[in-house]
Order: structure tokens, then C-alpha cells, then sequence
């Protein structure tokens, strides 16, 4: 896995479901940590990476995620690096606990566990919301993009969306970035604008109510952001567009 693509899966999956988290290697050399203060890294202190590491070496047929419990109420789950097999180091996810009246670590039910750890799997198994356009983005970002797509005809903010998937706003600025090459509001007008092609091109549609259909709620404003991102204006590329019939 991509060093940088490993960092962002981890810290994903961290500010979606709040379980700190660790990445070694089959040998238990750390990777990469995110989430752990002095507190929850003083009960990880009462884990025997040693024998745990010592299992899972020894033990070839383990492939699917084990639960330890190193101190009363507290829990953590291990699970495969690459699903299904540990020849690539583990993941260890926590400490939680399953006990919801426990003060000793974060409330996590039981049987939302395994729905969690498909998170970590994602980014792997599903590369992209769009394989025609080949692209591999991080989970949060996936979900990002899904939001625009389905809503990108409204009036909506950047905290809107953050709030809608659940992540620290500076965070998601720095890995939409870092996934798609273009800030949020940048990726936004983008689809918008190519929908209005769309739009310009299969409806007779006027050039104001194409604009409202794709989320603008100034008709000037539009036409300028088309232009910046097109070299000319929406008349102008209709007019093409009928040239060329």
C-alpha cells in the first residue's frame, strides 16, 4: 500500500469512528499510530505485543480479526493489514470498551465492531465511487464526493458537509486536497460546470435556468465560472454546440 495512502486510511478510519489506532508489521514493528493520548496509551502499555505477535506467526490458519482483553472491560481488536491474511502486519484498534455504563475507555457495542473495521477495508476493496474514471480516493473523501453528487443542485457549505459525514473541517481541507488535487470549493464548481455542459448540450434549458439546475443562485456569477473554467460563456458554447449539429 502506498505510504501515504496507509497514513490517510488510518487516520480516516480515526475521525470516522474515534478508535485510536496501530499498524505493524508481522514481526511487531510499529507502522503508524493516530489517536492515542496518555491515557489510552497507558492501557495499551498492558498489551504483550510479544506473545500477540508470537500468535500470530504461529498460527498461520489465523486470518479473520481476534478480540484481547488486557484489563477488565477494556478490549482491543487485532485484524490483517491485507484482509484475510496477517503475512502483512496487523492492525490493533483500540481500547474500547463494550460495557456502555464503563468510564474505562470509549463505548463502542459489540456488534457495531465488524461494520467498523470495513472501513479500514474500503479503501482497498472499493478504489474508487467511479472505476470509469479510475480514481482512488480516501473514505472520507469518497463520501465527500457522494455528498456533492446528490446534492449539488441545492445551496450547501463546507461545514455542511463536514458535519454530514462527521470530520474535523481542517482535516478533510488537507486530504481533499491531498486525494483530488483541487480544494473542496474548487472540485464543487467543477462538477457543477460540467453538469451545465451537460445541461447546454441535451436541454433547451435558458442560460438562468440552468444555472439555478446546478446549484448557482446568481446568474452572473455562473457565467463567470464558466468562463474561468471554459474560455468562454455559456451562450458561446451552446452556439458551438449548434454550429457543429
Amino acid at each position: 500500500m502506498n505510504p501515504i495512502t496507509f497514513k490517510f486510511n488510518m487516520e480516516s478510519f480515526y475521525f470516522s469512528t474515534h478508535l485510536p489506532i496501530k499498524a505493524f508489521s508481522s514481526k511487531g514493528n510499529e507502522y503508524y499510530s493516530v489517536g492515542y493520548d496518555e491515557i489510552t496509551a497507558s492501557i495499551l502499555e498492558k498489551v504483550d505485543f510479544e506473545e500477540l505477535t508470537l500468535k500470530l506467526n504461529s498460527d498461520i490458519k489465523i486470518a479473520s480479526p481476534i478480540d484481547i482483553s488486557p484489563i477488565d472491560e477494556v478490549n482491543f481488536t487485532i485484524c490483517p493489514i491485507i484482509s484475510k491474511t496477517y503475512e502483512f502486519g496487523f492492525y490493533l484498534i483500540g481500547p474500547y470498551t463494550t460495557n456502555e455504563s464503563s468510564k474505562k475507555a470509549i463505548f463502542k457495542p459489540k456488534h457495531c465492531i465488524s461494520y467498523l473495521l470495513n472501513i479500514l477495508y474500503m479503501k482497498l476493496e472499493n478504489q474508487s465511487i467511479n472505476q470509469s474514471k479510475k480514481t482512488s480516493y480516501n473514505f472520507n473523501v469518497n463520501k465527500a464526493i457522494k455528498y456533492i453528487e446528490e446534492n449539488y443542485k441545492k445551496q450547501f457549505t463546507l461545514d455542511q458537509v463536514c458535519e454530514s459525514i462527521n470530520i474535523n473541517k481542517s482535516y478533510f481541507c488537507t486530504i481533499f486536497k491531498e486525494h483530488t488535487g483541487k480544494t473542496f470549493s474548487h472540485y464543487l464548481s467543477h462538477y457543477r460546470i460540467d453538469k451545465a455542459k451537460e445541461l447546454l448540450k441535451d436541454t433547451e434549458l435558458s442560460i438562468t435556468e440552468v444555472a439555478f439546475t446546478v446549484g448557482y443562485n446568481s446568474v452572473n456569477y455562473f457565467n463567470n465560472n464558466f468562463k474561468r473554467l471554459n474560455n468562454i460563456t455559456p451562450v458561446q458554447y451552446r452556439n458551438e454546440l449548434t454550429n457543429l449539429k
